[in-house]
């Protein structure tokens, strides 16, 4: 069997899920096994079959009217969603990270970059250390801020006695 849509952007159709039809992704591989090819569509793979694929427009240079224009903006939303997604830790969505960024841009122009960046790496010890997870087992409230406090700690002195030695 040929595979003419390998590489390229596809275009769902006739499927069971009224949610994906319609919907654009790009064509990884074939699986032969299966019968079906590999489609990323956002952030998600999906193993569809080539009767419910179809051509769909390239994207690239300018677009010609507003519907193309927001096509390709939410097409580079998503694409870029999904290939932050791979690269932050578990549990932290492109979303969290955009909202650390705007934090921290404000936070350097109220309260200047020194204090920002002191600032930011007492939060990223925080979060790196594992505050949320002892904040959430202890149960929130001051006990929680205690033990996240208390991890945040002991994940900065590892750190500093690993540099150290």
């Amino acid at each position: 069997m040929s595979e003419p849509y390998i590489g390229k952007r596809v275009e769902i159709t006739g499927t069971s899920r009224d949610d994906l039809n319609g919907k654009k992704g790009q064509a990884l591989a074939f699986d032969t096994d299966r019968g079906r090819y590999l489609v990323r569509v956002g952030g998600d793979s999906l193993f569809l079959k080539p009767s419910n694929l179809l051509p769909a427009k390239e994207l690239g240079g300018m677009p010609t009217n507003v519907d193309e224009a927001k096509e390709m903006a939410q097409e580079y939303a998503s694409e870029l969603s999904a290939k932050l997604k791979m690269a932050l830790p578990p549990g932290i969505e492109p979303r969290d990270l955009a909202f650390a960024v705007a934090g921290l841009a404000l936070l350097w122009k109220t309260a200047g970059f020194v204090r920002a960046f002191a600032i930011a790496a007492v939060l990223a010890t925080y979060f790196l250390g594992g505050g949320v997870d002892a904040y959430t087992a202890a149960g929130g409230g001051i006990a929680g801020a205690r033990a996240a406090s208390d991890a945040a700690g002991e994940f900065a002195a590892k750190r500093a006695s690993e540099r150290l030695s």
